[in-house]
């Protein structure tokens, strides 16, 4: 190669070198639309950005381009007495920023590009003041003046006033924040100290604001130290105020219609923890993944500032980063620390917690936890994982402060394969209360058993192992409330502290397939209540392993899978209040105890009881108590109709030394049993307890001094002289007073001599009219228009399968002709009875026990849709 070649190929190098070189430093270049433009100097890799048009403590700065490239400083310099510096972007790029951007004094920066803005990993803040990154077209002030990056005027008019606002265009750009995925908080001792360097971060009582279309967190790092952290999604020709506050700024976006999407990735991090700081997010859907956080915690005495979510389609957040850390959104209060949680509060159609992620305003300190408040149409928690998925406010082990209460409004509330929502207490401080308000509640189990401990899906309110706080209430309001699979709904204590009272409110309550309601002790404190109002209460069924049964529940000593005989809390109470309860296959309404203390007592206020199938009404005490003064179980029972059948049970049973048999009260029109169903309060080891029964009838059960293959109500003792009472109430009815005796001979023979007498055998009928059975009074005439139920055949499922049984009652009198034409019926022995739909009791010509005919009490209870 000639040597003129050559140079002209090193001339082309350099060429292309120093064009790339000052490309780089062009990168900020002024557009001279101002009065007074910006001015750009260069000293090594710092930009000095002078110049600009000043308006009282207003400097305005304009751009056709702003980008930083990687280990680049911009510096804009400004007088002391500048408050806000304006900046936009005139041209058609995206601003790129990597390297440093850095102002003097205290002055406010604003950035607008309409573009888009992508902030790098090595992007960093070094301002005083707050900083608001934008896509907005516009700055708005007080006095009208729009500073616009997109409308400019030939004459310049710049303003004194302060910002209020920013204006949208009909298609804001995106802003994007990338980072290294290392800005989730490393240390929880009590400190105000951002403890990362990296990443975007303003100062004290300052605003860091992100605000534009879609905004994607990359394991980005946006932090302040008690500042205000403020994200923005919004759709096109959008305005967003400003309103100055303590902490810079707050921004408005309630005259916005339509949103736009955030999303946090790869551990992205936002944490205004420490001296109040807050953090407000308004977007059309968020989601946090990949172990990516926001939170706001308290470090020191002030009281956190909170989290505000307003999000209009969704918030998700899912799943554990590859280093464990779980997504989530989180108002703790640190070890250490002195001031209370801050509130942390989701607006949102659908709330979606899954995999692992958690949803926390938990207190490891003596300030009090903050409260949780979620409104959402819809809100759901899975745990397709073995992580921990949960929406909570706990007092944790150490604490002294009280934690804070955990509030749903939603439309639909589901919780399954294992998440929980739990408020309670580890600590001395008082668990929180947990509230739930829904149209529709479902907890559908999964059963997970680590070491001693049982976990499944469920809604909690506890006071833990070694907590002497007492444990807060938990109170489910719901048009419809499904517990099933070993899904749980549990106000217990496993402590000294005493449990909460569980309370709700319903029109229909299903709890199915080993599903299980219930306030517990297994220590020393005291089970909370059980409290049900509801239309219709079904317990039904046992999970698939056949082993755990459905369950409403108050209990010492009992737990999901074992018993704890070391228990000395009594167990709490249970009151239902319903029209129609059933209790089926295997299930239990249970006031138990299986350790030293008292089992409680069970209320049921109903216009019907059914118990199916083995179901149970128990309040059974199992106890190594030897105290002779040791209250036992009481049952009360007020009810239109009460059926037992298929081998269920009334019981208040007691085993142990000195342990006497509970009392059972029954008040009720119609007592029905079959199946070897039984009413007991015995005593395997001291004195049977006390039944009373008040009914207008009852059928298929009597008393028995012992248990027989039949169905009984029994009081037994250790041994005869140590039985307990039965007392039945019926009716004052003895139809054997006042009889009139019969002719032996009813008909002389001769009278119907020479007379053909088949014809009289015919005809021939002797009927007993009554009420309900016999007549009140055997001695009175019968009159024609007696009372009579009809004896009809059944139909036969087979070939009616949805038909029911029909009765008539027949009051008026009936002509011969009328009686001819019947007598080709015969008349037939009762074979059973059955209850119509008007709770009357009609007897049949069959027997109502057999499986080939349907009776209309024993109709299957629909479970679609639970």
């Amino acid at each position: 190669m000639s040597n003129r070649w050559v140079w002209w190929f090193g001339v082309a190098i350099a060429s292309l070198y120093i064009s790339r070189l000052n490309e780089a430093y062009a990168q900020i270049s002024p557009d001279a639309t101002l009065a007074n433009n910006s001015d750009i100097t260069r000293d090594g890799n710092r930009l000095n950005i002078t110049g600009g048009t000043q308006a009282g403590t207003n400097l305005f700065h304009s751009f056709s381009e702003f980008s930083i490239p990687t280990s680049t400083e911009a510096v804009f310099q400004n007088a002391a007495h500048i408050q806000n510096i304006i900046s936009r972007v005139t041209g058609q790029s995206i601003s790129q920023i990597d390297g440093l951007i850095k102002t003097q004094g205290t002055a406010n920066l604003f950035l607008i590009n309409p573009n888009g803005i992508i902030f790098g990993k090595n992007a960093r803040l070094d301002i005083s003041g707050s900083f608001i990154a934008s896509t907005a077209s516009a700055v708005k002030f007080a006095d009208g003046f729009d500073f616009s990056a997109n409308d400019i005027p030939t004459t310049p008019l710049l303003t004194i006033n302060v910002p209020i606002g920013l204006q949208f265009g009909g298609n804001p750009g995106s802003i994007q924040v990338k980072g290294d995925g290392q800005g989730i908080r490393a240390t929880t001792e009590n400190s105000d100290v951002i403890d990362t360097t990296s990443g975007l971060r303003v100062q004290l009582n300052q605003t860091l604001a992100l605000v534009g279309g879609d905004i994607f967190l990359e394991g980005a790092t946006i932090k302040t130290a008690g500042g205000r952290i403020e994200l923005g999604s919004v759709g096109e020709n959008s305005l967003v105020s400003f309103t100055s506050i303590n902490k810079g700024f707050s921004l408005g976006y309630e005259a916005i219609s339509t949103f736009k999407n955030i999303q946090l990735s790869q551990e992205a991090a936002v944490d205004a923890s420490g001296a109040g700081g807050d953090v407000q997010v308004w977007s059309n859907r968020l989601t946090l993944k990949d172990g990516s956080q926001i939170e706001a915690n308290t470090l020191g005495a002030q009281p956190g500032g909170g989290i505000n979510v307003t999000a209009k389609e969704s918030v998700q957040v899912i799943g554990v980063s590859a280093r464990d850390n779980p997504s989530g959104l989180f108002t703790l209060v640190n070890p250490g620390s002195t001031g209370d949680g801050g509130q942390l509060r989701i607006n949102t159609g659908q709330l979606v917690v899954q995999d692992g992620a958690v949803v926390d305003a938990s207190t490891f300190g003596t300030g009090k936890g903050g409260n949780v408040i979620i409104n959402a149409d819809s809100v759901q928690l899975i745990d397709g994982s073995v992580k921990y998925t949960a929406l909570s406010a706990q007092t944790e082990p150490g604490s002294t402060g009280n934690a804070g209460n955990l509030i749903i409004n939603t439309g639909t509330l589901l919780v399954q394969d294992g998440a929980q929502i739990s408020t309670g207490t580890s600590g001395s401080g008082k668990g929180g209360d947990l509230t739930v308000n829904a149209d529709s509640v479902e907890v559908i189990g999964l059963l997970q058993i680590i070491g001693e401990n049982t976990y499944t899906s469920g809604l909690y309110s506890a006071s833990q192992r070694n907590a002497t706080g007492k444990a807060g209430n938990l109170t489910i309001n719901a048009q419809k409330l499904v517990v099933r699979d070993v899904g749980v709904i549990n106000a217990q204590t496993q402590a000294g502290g005493n449990g909460g009272t569980l309370t709700i409110k319903a029109q229909q309550l299903l709890v199915l397939d080993g599903g299980v309601v219930t306030s517990s002790t297994t220590n020393a404190g005291k089970a909370g209540d059980l409290l049900i109002d509801a239309d219709s209460v079904q317990i039904i069924g046992k999970f698939a392993d056949g082993q755990l049964s459905s369950r409403l529940s108050t209990t010492s000593g009992i737990g999901l899978l074992r018993n704890y005989p070391n228990t000395t809390g009594d167990g709490g109470n249970i009151r239902i209040k319903t029209g129609e309860l059933l209790v089926q296959d295997g299930a239990s309404i249970l006031v138990g105890a299986a350790g030293k203390g008292n089992a409680g007592n069970l209320e049921i206020h109903a216009r019907s009881i059914r118990l199916d199938n083995n179901a149970s009404l128990d309040a059974t005490t199992i106890s190594s108590n030897t105290d002779t003064s040791q209250q036992q179980a009481t049952i009360t029972l007020s009810a239109k109709y009460l059926f037992l059948l298929g081998g269920s049970r009334i019981t208040t049973n007691a085993t142990g030394s000195n342990l006497i048999g509970g009392n059972i009260n029954i008040d009720t029109d119609i007592l029905g049993a079959a199946g070897n169903s039984d009413i007991s309060a015995n005593s395997t080891d001291f004195r049977g307890g006390r039944v009373t029964i008040n009914a207008q009838g009852i059928f298929g059960i009597r008393f028995s001094n012992t248990p027989t293959t039949e169905s009984d109500i029994t009081a037994t003792g250790a041994n005869s002289q140590l039985n307990g009472t039965v007392q039945i109430n019926t009716p004052d009815v003895d139809p054997s007073q006042g009889l009139t005796p019969l002719p032996e001979i009813m008909i002389d023979p001769a009278t119907i001599i020479a007379q053909n007498p088949c014809q009289k055998v015919a005809g021939s009928r002797f009927v007993i009219t009554g009420h309900g059975g016999l007549p009140t009074n055997p001695s009175l005439a019968l009159t024609p228009s007696g009372v009579r139920v009809g004896l009809l055949e059944p139909t036969s499922l087979t070939t009616q399968a949805q038909s029911t049984i029909k009765y008539s009652v027949v009051n008026q009198p009936q002509t011969p002709t009328e009686e001819k034409a019947k007598m080709t019926n015969p008349i037939v022995e009762a074979q059973g009875w059955v209850i119509n739909d008007k709770g009357e009791i009609m007897l049949t010509a069959y027997n109502s026990t057999a499986t080939n005919y349907q009776n209309y009490w024993r109709s299957p209870t629909s479970c679609s849709g639970s």
